[in-house]
């Protein structure tokens, strides 16, 4: 019974952690990531910042409810059936599918919300070098 305590303690505990990021990020002024290592967009390269942090908000909520429900499921398995090395593969599976759930959905909020002509720095630099060129290259050829 402890070991149930501690476990369902610590679950919640986690599933806590997502939905305050969850909440967080609905709730924020700039545009957020979903990623650790991304940067997220700036404002002006979304259509629109509230609806791109209320989708991830409710993408963090919706995988802590998910992940919540994963855990009772393996707990009440894992204590009723006997073979515990496949309900672990399942559990994973589950868990991995969840999160690739959230890399899609990412992506198709990127696709949807960042608006398509934006370029980085290194690109405008360089599509600033390439109309520099064709502009001498045009000099060139008229004054020959």
């Amino acid at each position: 019974m402890a070991a149930t305590i501690i476990y369902f303690t610590i679950y919640t505990f986690c599933t806590l952690i997502f939905v305050l990021i969850g909440v967080a990020s609905y709730h924020s002024v700039d545009p957020v990531a979903i990623n650790s290592n991304e940067i997220p967009p700036k404002k002006d390269e979304l259509l629109d910042v509230s609806k791109w942090n209320h989708a991830h908000g409710w993408l963090w909520i919706s995988f802590s409810i998910m992940f919540f429900l994963t855990g009772i499921i393996f707990k009440f398995t894992i204590t009723h059936y006997s073979n515990e090395a496949i309900q672990v593969c399942i559990y994973m599976l589950l868990v991995g599918l969840e999160i690739a759930w959230i890399e899609i959905r990412h992506k198709m909020l990127k696709r949807k919300l960042i608006i398509k002509n934006t370029l980085s720095t290194s690109e405008k630099n360089l599509s600033a070098t390439n109309i520099t060129n064709n502009y001498n290259d045009s000099n060139d050829k008229n004054d020959n």
